[in-house]
């Protein structure tokens, strides 16, 4: 994680060189646990989704670092880290004097 990390710092330097970057992907990523159809997300993904915004928002590195161990249901919610990772590049490339605000606007 401190490879995307590194890299989401370096990579920021291109915003000031009005270079566009965009990153996408959701927090949660465990297609075989998605009920189709359903309203309301399932409490276990919410807790994950609360435990990283509030996280980000302190800019906790260490503690989002080693989200497996202590995110609420970080198995459940990321099963495997590669759909997870690039979150750290894109949450690093934003401005430093902007908030994080929700992670849709990132």
């Amino acid at each position: 994680m401190n490879i995307a990390n590194a890299l989401g710092e370096a990579l920021r330097s291109l915003g000031a060189q009005n270079i566009l970057q965009i990153g996408s992907g959701v927090t949660v990523h465990h297609l075989r646990a998605v009920k189709w159809g359903q309203k309301e997300a399932e409490n276990w993904a919410v807790e994950f989704d609360e435990w990283l915004i509030e996280k980000m928002s302190k800019q906790e590195l260490n503690s989002l670092f080693e989200y497996e161990g202590l995110a609420p249901h970080a198995k459940m919610a990321v099963p495997r880290a590669e759909h997870f990772v690039p979150i750290y590049s894109a949450w690093q490339r934003r401005s430093r004097s902007s908030a994080t605000g929700r992670l849709s606007e990132l």
